[in-house]
């Protein structure tokens, strides 16, 4: 934001001040010298007594309009800063601090309005452009919002700030490689930026990159060891690893240091599901929401805490509004579609939790199904050409001579891929029985030396008693090449409880359960190539 001093004129009078004559220059002077030494309460007291003397100065009014928003008085702020823009219509920082209270006010529309008129008088202001930014980020405009804040770094690239803020806007457009780009850009300008290392945690966890996101976190921490939200980060990192003891610790720091951060509830009422204390669960999700009513995600949580409890209905209505906040919730539409057909069942009276009784649903609850489908070379060379993601250096059971996708191969497919999407699809519901649900979808590459760890597909939500998701969760692998088979490893997937080990063909697909643990050993020359996927039958 503008401030102190710019070189405008000021009228040139005298005011008495009990005993002795004060110029008004020397007011705004005395007011300039304290706010630039962050002494605001007398700043405050020499603008003041400027204006209400009835002298105008644009830089009086601008400053003490600051001031004013700062603290929270945007009513007055927006007074002053409309005088200022009367008084000094070209003054640009005058419109990008107008803008900027209209942005607290709400006032989205309007803000966006004056924040262009500064841009448009100031084209190099680097403040105004990221101001504009923000404000287009908040209107969900956000790429727009990208080419507004790279202005800004173009004026001035080695600013910390405007490379974290895009990192943001980066991750909220789920471009996560950039995002880290720009937000490490930020760390390397300012290597104490603990706001930047807490963003970088959440990015690399979006990435599956969790020992990463720890480390970032914990960096956060280390840097200023008040930030509640790097606390709640952190806590929500190591619920994904499964650590939740020290989950809970470090959402219990977040809510001691910051009482009213909803997330730590969040994160707390999550930790409290899974270890299946559903009275401290509930009482956090509530707590959430009080705090936060748009989290969508304790909306979900809180559902499947009244299911659990035995109110089908009520579960169903809390589900519903999370649909309603963020209607592409995947997991939220899962469990809503789920509880749905069990409500439907109940109604019939049929009370079962299994949702075919066909010889091939038998199958699969114990063993594995194999069917075959035939390879086009077009799905081959259409996967060569993505980007692939080195599978050993993110949380994933694959290592070595590994590489792949992460878990969206099936969003924004091409047509290729959606046709594999359909007959997959197709595949799958025919094998169990019923509709199904595609919850991962992703391919894989394994080199010589490539291996899968002994694994299983089952997370925390599947485990949650009486939920009971894992069991109606499947896997499915297609073999699009077997690579080299004449070697020692020759790839062998190995199905364990009851123990199976299969050698795959080209064109193979295999469906089994995602509870059962699995692995695979290769060292053949040549790469071998399968599809992925992981689903729900509702």
């Amino acid at each position: 934001m503008k401030g102190f001093g710019e070189n405008q004129e000021s009228k040139k009078r005298r005011i008495i001040n009990k005993s002795h004559y004060i110029s008004p220059e020397q007011i705004l002077n005395n007011a300039f010298n304290y706010h630039s030494k962050g002494n605001i309460q007398e700043a405050e007291k020499y603008y003041k007594l400027f204006l209400d003397n009835g002298y105008q100065d644009p830089r009086a009014l601008s400053n003490y309009g600051i001031i004013c928003q700062q603290k929270n008085n945007l009513k007055k702020a927006k007074d002053l800063f409309l005088k200022s823009i009367d008084l000094y219509p070209n003054s640009s920082g005058a419109f990008s601090n107008l803008g900027g209270v209209l942005k607290d006010l709400g006032r989205l529309e309007e803000a966006e309005i004056y924040t262009r008129k500064a841009t448009e008088l100031a084209p190099n202001s680097e403040e105004a452009h990221f101001n504009l930014a923000i404000i287009l980020k908040d209107l969900g405009r956000s790429k727009e919002a990208i080419l507004s804040i790279k202005k800004a770094i173009n004026i001035d690239p080695n600013f910390a700030e405007f490379h974290a803020h895009l990192g943001y806007i980066l991750k909220d457009q789920n471009d996560l490689q950039e995002a880290e780009v720009s937000t490490r850009r930020a760390i390397e300008l300012k290597p104490n930026f603990a706001e930047a290392y807490s963003s970088l945690g959440i990015i690399l966890m979006g990435q599956r990159k969790l020992k990463a996101a720890v480390l970032s976190l914990q960096k956060a921490i280390e840097v200023n060891p008040n930030f509640a939200q790097a606390y709640s980060n952190l806590s929500a990192t190591l619920i994904h690893l499964e650590s939740l003891e020290k989950a809970e610790g470090y959402a219990r720091i977040a809510i001691r240091i910051n009482p009213e951060l909803a997330e730590a509830y969040f994160n707390l009422g999550d930790i409290f599901l899974n270890v299946g204390n559903f009275k401290e669960a509930e009482y956090n999700h509530r707590k959430c929401i009080s705090l936060n009513p748009d989290c969508a995600e304790a909306y979900t949580s809180l559902g499947v805490i009244l299911y659990i409890n035995g109110y089908l209905d009520l579960a169903l209505k809390e589900l519903g509004k999370a649909r309603s906040l963020n209607a592409g919730m995947e997991m939220n539409n899962l469990i809503y579609s789920i509880l749905m057909k069990r409500k439907a069942r109940e109604d019939r009276k049929v009370i079962t939790n299994r949702h075919s009784t066909s010889n091939q649903h038998d199958l699969l609850d114990s063993g594995s199904l194999i069917i075959k489908r035939d390879v086009e070379i077009e799905l081959i060379n259409e996967l060569y050409k993505k980007s692939t993601l080195e599978l050993s250096k993110i949380n994933d059971p694959s290592h070595g001579n590994a590489k792949g996708s992460d878990y969206n191969l099936f969003k924004n497919n091409n047509n290729v891929t959606r046709l594999l999407e359909d007959d997959l699809t197709n595949i799958s519901k025919e094998a169990v029985g019923s509709d199904i649900i595609i919850k991962d979808s992703f391919f894989t590459i394994l080199g010589a030396g490539g291996s899968v760890s002994n694994h299983n597909h089952i997370n925390l939500i599947d485990k949650v008693p009486i939920l009971d998701l894992g069991n109606q969760k499947f896997s499915l692998v297609y073999y699009l090449s077997i690579g080299d088979q004449n070697c020692t490893e020759p790839g062998i997937l190995k199905l364990y409880e009851p123990n199976e080990d299969i050698l795959p063909y080209k064109g193979m697909i295999i469906i089994f359960p995602a509870r059962r643990y699995h692995s695979v050993n290769y060292n053949g020359k040549k790469d071998r190539l399968i599809v992925g996927i992981n689903f729900y039958s509702i």
